[in-house]
């Protein structure tokens, strides 16, 4: 018997490219409890782990003391009447549980992951912490100088600098939200400081609680019973301070001079429209062309081109006080005038020549893809939730930016940065020693 084997030469057909359509976020229960504390669910995840946030609508704009705030956040698991810090690290640790407490301009959020059989044992120690902390002298002593030291030691990075001085600019030197923490004022925090400004903020302040992963009855009976131990305590409720920023015109320039440094830190504010204008969607697409990300327009001039700098980056920055176009770098402090030069030649570009097709697809596919990166983790849906809680913004944002995404065309990129970039007042923080010649 003759065998024969026959070979095909035929090519591999690549699978044809579709669009991705139109993804919806999953949809979150809310409850309100009788003492006024929502709570905020979302059933979701293929893993038995859990998620649980607790985020007070007060943050460093919103205290006497943006000090007092940031020692608050790092003492809060430092000891309760019942576990001493270590006992209390002692215990997340073993439980494969971690922690941690973040602060915003208008948030202070409290976050507790955990697999969900250790649930019963870590979520407890969690309300203890928020609801009992003793803020020990000893403990208070060595965070107080580690902050003032971190605090010093940042500062004087010209990064830092020219991130304090933009704010200023922007927001006034006396705005709350241009405030900069000082090392002086985290060393003369006393104990009393903390103890007043939980019982304002925790004690007296109804958060929202946020749930999300693999939740059990039990489970969602536990965030049920750590809302309801809120007990407040009576005092006036903390209130949001939202000083909308000034009016700008023109262009602006201030340095904050270090003959020392060889490099100088670069931030750019072009204050612009907020999230809840109908081409906010259209604006940030421009600005993500600008410079938002690696083949942007601001990365192939002024990094791959000219080599000005190792990264430089554009992004929108909404607040509940204005929207900015924030524009950042760092460079040799030779490079300072022609960097300035390439990004206002670029922004001039951008609006003033209809983008090629090939970069506009980038450009859509590029933003609606990290869109949707958001959908990969219950976590990640949750704090957009959380965003969407912060901003007031309705529960179909997600879907109806993607729309907007997709219908974008090359006019519609360039009309926007005509119109909400091009023209806006330019606000040049600068901290080095830049040359400017």
């Amino acid at each position: 018997m003759q065998i024969t084997h026959t070979v095909s030469h035929t090519s591999p057909v690549p699978p044809e490219i579709h669009d991705l359509p139109v993804m919806n976020v999953p949809p979150v229960e809310r409850e309100l409890l009788s003492n006024g504390v929502e709570i905020v669910w979302l059933n979701s995840g293929h893993q038995p782990v859990s998620r649980i946030s607790v985020v007070w609508p007060i943050g460093t704009a919103d205290v006497d003391s943006a000090e007092t705030l940031a020692l608050l956040r790092e003492m809060l698991p430092e000891g309760t009447p019942k576990h001493s810090g270590a006992e209390i690290a002692g215990i997340f640790e073993f439980n494969g549980a971690w922690t941690k407490v973040t602060t915003g301009r208008h948030f202070t959020m409290f976050t507790l992951y955990a697999l969900n059989k250790t649930v019963e044992t870590v979520w407890p120690l969690m309300g203890e912490i928020i609801m009992e902390p003793t803020f020990p002298e000893e403990s208070l002593a060595r965070l107080r100088e580690k902050s003032a030291a971190a605090t010093e030691l940042s500062q004087r990075k010209v990064k830092v600098r020219s991130s304090n001085l933009i704010k200023q600019m922007i927001f006034g030197a006396d705005s709350p939200a241009a405030r900069i923490k000082s090392p002086e004022i985290l060393r003369l925090m006393e104990r009393d400081s903390l103890i007043h400004l939980h019982r304002r903020l925790m004690l007296s302040t109804p958060p929202t609680i946020f749930v999300a992963g693999q939740l059990s009855p039990s489970i969602m009976q536990m965030a049920r019973r750590m809302g309801e131990s809120f007990s407040f305590t009576g005092l006036t409720s903390m209130q949001r301070t939202i000083i909308p920023q000034p009016e700008h015109t023109g262009t602006s320039r201030e340095v904050d001079r270090d003959t020392d440094s060889m490099q100088t830190a670069v931030n750019i504010a072009l204050p612009t429209i907020g999230r809840m204008h109908p081409d906010y969607v259209r604006l940030r697409a421009a600005v993500f062309a600008l410079g938002g990300h690696f083949g942007s327009r601001l990365m192939s001039n002024i990094r791959e081109d000219k080599g000005y700098t190792y990264g430089i980056s554009a992004s929108m920055q909404p607040s509940l006080e204005g929207t900015d176009i924030q524009i950042s770098c760092e460079n040799d402090n030779r490079f300072t005038a022609e960097v300035l030069k390439e990004t206002f030649a670029e922004i001039d570009r951008l609006s003033t020549e209809p983008m090629p097709t090939e970069e506009l697809e980038v450009i859509k596919c590029t933003s609606v893809s990290g869109m949707l990166s958001m959908l990969d983790s219950p976590f990640s849906i949750l704090d957009h939730y959380i965003m969407l809680k912060s901003f007031n913004l309705p529960d179909d944002t997600f879907c109806t930016q993607q729309q907007q995404l997709r219908n974008l065309s090359a006019r519609d990129i360039l009309e926007a940065a005509r119109t909400y970039i091009l023209p806006a007042p330019r606000l040049i923080a600068l901290a080095g020693d830049p040359d400017l010649q």
